[in-house]
């Protein structure tokens, strides 16, 4: 059986979403067109209670929070599209002295890219670091927040498999759906007709899936 609730995203315009292991959710609002994208109101991380989809806390991602990703110790990772900025956010520390409660910030740094191609999705892996689906790609450690930048042909979806590799989309630059290896930057493009991919998730038996 299952439950299905529909609640507000205390935010505008929801974009992306990451499941923790609780079955709480954690959604963030980009504030789109007729939005105030500085208004942490509108664009925002916001975490959801599984049982009913109550408010939990909110973080203020501001500048179009397009992105959202769970790393390995639990933590929440978001990322402004407009300004690049990448927001380390604490899975379990609440401030409950705000109204409504604070989601806790344990870091924020801005990650460069080319031109106007900030952070549009992230991913995190197995390994300690998360993914930028930027121009281009960044790395970024966990523990420390050293990055480290790596050229690819295209971004969109991002999504990390169990084989060293992180996969992207690439709607944003040709289409092409390619791999790129977590450790050396290799790139490795898909064969085939296959073109104008956006998102892409890996099946936990290793395939890949795109949407277009």
């Amino acid at each position: 059986s299952s439950d299905l609730w529909q609640v507000t995203s205390h935010g505008r315009y929801p974009s992306r979403t990451a499941v923790a292991p609780d079955g709480s959710v954690w959604v963030s609002n980009r504030a789109h067109t007729g939005s105030v994208p500085t208004d942490p109101a509108q664009s925002n991380i916001v975490h959801l209670a599984a049982s009913d989809g109550s408010l939990i806390c909110r973080a203020p991602v501001i500048n179009v929070a397009r992105s959202v990703a769970i790393d390995r110790n639990g933590d929440i990772w978001a990322g402004s599209f407009s300004n690049g900025d990448l927001y380390h956010i604490s899975g379990t520390m609440v401030d409950n002295t705000t109204s409504p409660p604070t989601c806790v910030v344990l870091n924020q740094m801005n990650i460069p890219a080319t031109g106007a191609r900030n952070i549009y999705g992230l991913a995190a892996d197995s390994d300690g670091f998360v993914w930028t689906a930027a121009l281009p790609a960044t790395r970024v450690n966990i523990a420390d927040y050293t990055t480290t930048s790596f050229a690819h042909p295209a971004y969109y979806g991002v999504a990390a498999d169990g084989d060293n590799r992180v996969w992207y989309g690439g709607l944003g630059g040709g289409g092409i759906v390619h791999a790129l290896d977590r450790t050396t930057g290799a790139i490795t493009n898909t064969t085939g007709n296959i073109s104008g991919i956006s998102g892409v998730t890996v099946h936990p038996e290793g395939s890949i899936w795109g949407s277009r």
